[in-house]
């Protein structure tokens, strides 16, 4: 097979470029993040009031097995956060040691068997920032789940403070 003969001629060995090349090369400019768009995007609203839905059926779930299993996850639930790393006993609660940690804190170390309203007030903001809509009134639940949260521990308190559960929590006491 025969070779191409090399053209003979001056080699530059600078190769000029056209600016259309030097533009194919170049990075694109990254666009500046706005918050003030973000803020105002449906989808943001939709995430957020999803995560309070989350937060709302994780206290419930881990209250309400707080209920069955508090003398099996109170060595735990005593240590603190260190209990959530450094402790090898497997927690009772059906969501682990943070829900066990969690609903100690709520029921025990708190406002007793009325941190169940707590999850209602997770469940309204998370449904009204769902469905960009006042489905409930955000206000008027706060008002009443805290009037709540010192009514019903304080009562609860009273009624049952012979037992060994924490009816009350420690508001109550």
């Amino acid at each position: 097979m025969a070779t191409p003969a090399k053209k003979k001629g001056k080699k530059n060995p600078e190769k000029k470029t056209n600016k259309s090349d030097t533009k194919a090369f170049r990075p694109e400019k990254e666009e500046k993040i706005n918050l003030k768009m973000i803020a105002r995007d449906e989808r943001t609203w939709k995430i957020v009031g999803a995560f309070f839905l989350l937060i709302a059926l994780f206290l419930f779930i881990s209250f309400v097995s707080y209920l069955f299993t508090w003398k099996g996850d109170q060595d735990i639930a005593q240590q603190g956060l260190s209990g959530l790393w450094g402790s090898t006993e497997p927690a009772e609660n059906l969501l682990g040691r943070l829900g066990a940690l969690i609903s100690y804190f709520f029921i025990y170390k708190a406002f007793g068997l009325a941190s169940f309203l707590i999850c209602t007030f997770f469940f309204v903001v998370g449904v009204n920032l769902l469905f960009r809509q006042k489905v409930f009134s955000i206000w008027r639940n706060l008002k009443y789940v805290t009037g709540g949260l010192l009514v019903l521990s304080v009562s609860l308190a009273f009624l049952f403070g012979n037992s060994d559960f924490a009816f009350g929590g420690a508001v109550g006491d």
